[in-house]
């Protein structure tokens, strides 16, 4: 084949065909072994026969017993249903939550629920996807797409001078347009597994309920069906989704490092590098060549990208996915449900690609609670939480674990981010104060208490609120008023978590009377 920077394709490694995936895996298996080295043309889906294997000799468990004893609230008995969702398909995705293992020490899902009751997302953090582009019509997935604020939708004009015409929702390199669509499947699959709309009623869920996926479409077949890309528009779509905002770049594809020149491992290496020192998070699969030659594969061997290798349902390693220094984490990869174009939930598929949007998905619930972090903290904290298989410690085929979304959230230190922060009471000429009381929030209520204090001896603070998101409730006491005026208070707010991120935050209240009820028009204000 014939690689180059500029404008020749170059192959990655995907599927020829998503409807390969609904064979049977054994006859995956026999189909990979004859086609080893054939780009894996469908092996999205990979056979078990090597499972009792690799039961033996590459996965024994290594309980997290005294790891959950360091997280409050944590529970090493495995995942609890508490968050539902009302979306049907919720009880396929045994790789958000599996109920034949509830009560295990180390389930294979990633115990998504838990973590929901933390948080379900922000719209704040946003996962660009690195692929095919996205079925912007999908009714599980179009009212997650992403928006760019600084663009007048269909005026013909560029309004945010970023060189691209009214890129509304993302950009397709391929075609050169402002249209991402989809027409392979792969992206939407991935955007699916991160964050589907959820908890709508249809479908699937997503992991990330609240996180815009930002579609950039940089991949599209060949004659023969293959995958291909130009590494400029790879690179391009990197800078892009820096460039408007994505915290977290989901880049789908491998390439083996053979079939990549020096000149293009050179401009992809300087985008995931000017990415990383931009604070962004860039999630990639291991690939699934593992019994091809087990190649090294680009994106996931750069040292900025978290490689993600794939596991089953029996917690197992997906025997064709790649294996070497370059795997970061493991996460569920096989026989997954997800999103599909023109609305389509089936089949489902398999492969170290649907692995890695589990890692994007937990890393925005990981921002979500606490936006102050890095995206080598929320590296760690993944990697640090995650359940220990196969040799105890980190191994080259399980990296640091499978994921646990509720261990790495329970982890984190989440960030107090209360709400509103100026409250403004009104007295009438009859006594009467309006509002009669407000609320401060905390929207993030999971592994954080917090408490509220004033000096000002007209201000009221009752408790926190059992709900979530969790509360205190302002009144005011006309009692302690001596005159009618305008007055200015303060409550201050600080949690249990005090660091660099969560210091004290001031909440400014503002008391005034009618001007019917003073004697004085205005009055000095009274701090109290």
């Amino acid at each position: 084949m014939d690689y180059s920077t500029g404008n020749e394709n170059w192959q990655t490694s995907k599927p020829a065909d998503l409807q390969r995936i609904t064979v049977d895996i054994p006859r995956r298996f026999s189909r990979l072994q004859m086609n080893a080295v054939d780009h894996i043309k469908g092996a999205h889906t990979h056979a078990m026969r090597n499972s009792r294997w690799l039961r033996s000799s590459l996965a024994r468990l290594l309980p997290l017993l005294l790891l959950a004893g360091l997280f409050s609230g944590a529970d090493a008995a495995g995942p609890h249903l508490t968050t539902q969702t009302n979306d049907p398909l919720f009880g396929d995705q045994w790789n958000l939550y599996d109920p034949d293992s509830a009560g295990q020490a180390i389930t294979p899902d990633i115990n998504a629920p838990t973590a929901w009751d933390i948080t379900t997302g922000t719209f704040e953090t946003v996962i660009a996807v690195l692929d095919s582009g996205v079925d912007l019509d999908h009714p599980d997935l179009s009212s997650k797409i992403w928006t760019n604020d600084d663009e007048i939708p269909d005026n013909g004009i560029d309004d945010d001078n970023n060189g691209k015409v009214d890129d509304i929702n993302g950009w397709d390199f391929v075609e050169n347009d402002n249209r991402p669509q989809d027409e392979d499947g792969w992206g939407t699959f991935m955007a699916g597994i991160a964050g589907a709309a959820t908890n709508n009623g249809i479908g699937i869920s997503g992991i990330a309920w609240n996180t815009p996926i930002m579609p950039v479409r940089v991949l599209t077949r060949d004659d023969v069906g293959q995958a291909t890309a130009r590494m400029d528009d790879i690179v391009a779509g990197i800078r892009y989704a820096v460039d408007n905002g994505a915290r977290i770049i989901l880049l789908g594809f491998y390439v083996e490092e053979w079939n990549l020149t020096a000149a293009q491992r050179a401009a992809l290496e300087e985008a995931i590098s000017e990415a990383d020192s931009a604070g962004v998070l860039l999630v990639a699969p291991v690939g699934d060549h593992g019994l091809a030659g087990n190649p090294t594969v680009y994106p996931a061997a750069l040292p900025a990208v978290m490689g993600v290798t794939a596991t089953d349902r029996n917690r197992e390693r997906l025997p064709a996915a790649g294996h070497g220094s370059f795997v970061d984490i493991a996460a569920p990869g096989v026989n997954l449900r997800s999103l599909l174009p023109e609305g389509r939930y089936d089949p489902p598929a398999s492969g170290t690609e649907f692995a890695a949007p589990h890692v994007a998905g937990v890393a925005a619930l990981i921002w979500a609670v606490n936006p102050s972090l890095t995206a080598d903290q929320v590296r760690d904290f993944m990697r640090e939480t995650a359940d220990d298989l196969g040799m105890p410690g980190y191994d080259e085929f399980f990296g640091f674990g499978l994921l646990n979304a509720a261990m790495a959230l329970q982890a984190t230190p989440h960030l107090l981010q209360i709400t509103p922060h100026e409250l403004h009471f009104l007295v009438n000429e009859f006594g009467v104060i309006s509002p009669p009381s407000q609320r401060i929030i905390n929207p993030n209520t999971g592994g954080l208490t917090w408490q509220a204090r004033t000096q000002a001896k007209w201000l009221v603070i009752e408790g926190l609120s059992e709900t979530t998101p969790s509360s205190v409730t302002v009144t005011v006491d006309l009692s302690t008023i001596p005159n009618c005026g305008r007055y200015a208070g303060q409550i201050i707010v600080e949690s249990n978590q005090r660091n660099r991120a969560n210091g004290e935050q001031v909440v400014d209240v503002i008391l005034e009377f009618a001007k019917a009820t003073c004697e004085h028009a205005y009055m000095p204000i009274l701090k109290r």
